[in-house]
């Protein structure tokens, strides 16, 4: 055979395909019944339930799920479950959600049952409410960046201080910035956003930021923005704080131009549920916002269909300013 033919039935070999034909609609017919809740500390918890259509009948309409179709017991004793009216100013038209606050300690349920799915049954317990606790801050040496040749100091190092009763409980943080910007008095930017926290362990004794270690303490929960403690008692953690600042200088028609920029923080802090804690830690990861994140169904709770159905409670510190540390820079304070 002449290398001229060998190349020609090459090519017609990769011309050709092959079919496996599947048929989607031998994986199951069963509608499947999706739950996710987050029971708050607050007095309206919402109740997020859909059906799933199997995806060899993905024509088919799935079913809507009514109030009567939802059962929610706290201890036993069984709450009323109201639907969202079209002029409700928080919640979507058709909501399902509970007027209620939950007991610390309690132990709530959910069942539902629709035509063409199998029942669903989940439980969580409602965590502490952290009302006691205390905050220390302290700003430290460590250098963060630079600028224009200067050395940049404004991390903070914190330790949070709870009840004995919080032993066990899984606790997390988010840290909460208030930004405003204004341009010789015109507001150009005024919002809130969640910043990063660190474990202590990031950074070295020198203030260098340590990477490739895998930081155990405290981690990132998912896509929440909230930071877990994880396998300690020291609530430690470390945050860069940003300082106000005013800047003038000269336009191109020589009047003057000032910018000045003005920082609030705040944290907030949660105790969490053994369901809440596995389900967000498990199912979502730091390539989330690239669509790599793990599948919803790695962990569920809720019997018979998928979801979660889990309690948060949360407390919030104050708005803080540059005056939290005093007038000398290495001068420590502590927030209720």
């Amino acid at each position: 055979m002449t290398m001229r033919n060998k190349i020609l039935i090459l090519f017609l070999l990769l011309l050709t395909s092959c079919e496996l034909p599947f048929d989607l609609t031998k994986l199951g017919d069963r509608d499947m019944l999706k739950l996710y809740c987050e029971v708050v500390s607050g007095d309206t918890t919402v109740l997020d339930l859909d059906v799933l259509v199997p995806v060899g009948y993905h024509e088919r309409t799935p079913s809507q799920v009514g109030v009567e179709d939802v059962v929610m017991t706290v201890d036993g004793k069984e709450v009323g479950i109201k639907v969202a009216a079209d002029d409700d100013p928080n919640l979507d038209p058709g909501t399902l959600y509970v007027k209620e606050r939950f007991p610390v300690g309690s132990e709530i349920c959910v069942k539902a049952c629709v035509e063409g799915a199998d029942p669903i049954e989940a439980k969580t317990i409602m965590p502490l409410q952290l009302d006691d606790y205390r905050m220390e801050m302290q700003l430290t040496d460590i250098v963060s960046g630079s600028y224009y040749g200067n050395d940049v100091r404004d991390m903070v190092k914190a330790r949070l201080i709870l009840p004995e009763i919080a032993e066990g409980t899984y606790i997390g943080i988010q840290y909460v910035v208030s930004s405003k910007a204004d341009s010789s008095g015109v507001t150009i930017y005024d919002d809130q956003y969640l910043q990063a926290v660190y474990d202590v362990t990031e950074f070295s004794s020198d203030g260098n930021l340590v990477s490739g270690v895998d930081f155990s303490n405290l981690v990132p929960m998912g896509n929440t923005g909230i930071y877990v403690w994880n396998g300690t008692d020291s609530y430690e953690f470390l945050f860069r704080h940003l300082t106000d600042s005013v800047s003038e200088w000269k336009d191109e028609n020589g009047e003057t131009v000032t910018w000045s920029s003005d920082y609030h923080f705040k944290f907030r802090i949660f105790a969490l549920s053994e369901e809440y804690y596995q389900y967000h830690s498990r199912t979502t990861n730091g390539f989330f916002e690239l669509g790599m994140a793990s599948p919803s169904y790695t962990y569920t709770n809720v019997h018979g269909g998928t979801g979660m159905f889990g309690a948060i409670s949360v407390a919030e510190t104050p708005w803080m300013d540059d005056d939290m540390f005093g007038s000398d820079r290495n001068e420590g304070k502590e927030e209720k």
